[in-house]
């Protein structure tokens, strides 16, 4: 797998995305769960997202959390595969139901869009604030963009929104 993302990104070489693909094919034949959702998202940076779908779905079947989140991604946007907001959510939730906190995140990201379930800003931030708690950087932005003038449902609280904006940007964000 390492080799692969040194092909991918250009580490210590320059970038090659057939040898990438080769050499997270190997490691994914060996049931790396990682590299086939890594496989999964360098087809679909390329836009061959019947391939990505494929590996994505791989990496479910092996248990990769951050496969379900992607392969969810691909039914909520239609990425190849016929756009269905009931299946998007059905795999962002078994992450949330595992404590990923990024599971956490595109349940909320549900609940802001009404994919699948009603629009509800404050199950929204309930979801979101999971996510925040467990130091995620990118969930703590959003609670604080949610707080910050309220959303239908979420009262604004400008002071809790300024100490989640602190941590986010505390944590690189």
């Amino acid at each position: 797998r390492n080799l692969g993302v040194c092909y991918r990104n250009g580490y210590g070489c320059d970038p090659d995305t057939s040898k990438a693909i080769q050499w997270l094919e190997t490691a994914a034949n060996n049931d790396d769960a990682t590299s086939m959702n890594m496989l999964g998202n360098l087809y679909k940076s390329m836009k061959q997202y019947p391939e990505a779908v494929k590996w994505y779905e791989k990496s479910v079947e092996a248990g990769d959390m951050d496969g379900y989140c992607n392969l969810g991604y691909c039914y909520e946007e239609g990425l190849g595969v016929i756009l269905n907001s009931q299946r998007a959510y059905e795999l962002y939730m078994t992450p949330a139901v595992y404590g990923f906190p990024r599971g956490y995140r595109r349940i909320a990201h549900c609940y802001i869009d009404g994919i699948y379930v009603e629009q509800d800003m404050a199950e929204a931030y309930k979801w979101m604030e999971k996510a925040a708690l467990t130091g995620d950087e990118e969930a703590m932005f959003y609670c604080g963009v949610m707080l910050e003038n309220g959303e239908e449902g979420l009262p604004a609280n400008k002071k809790k929104a300024r100490e989640w904006y602190r941590k986010s940007a505390d944590a690189g964000y």
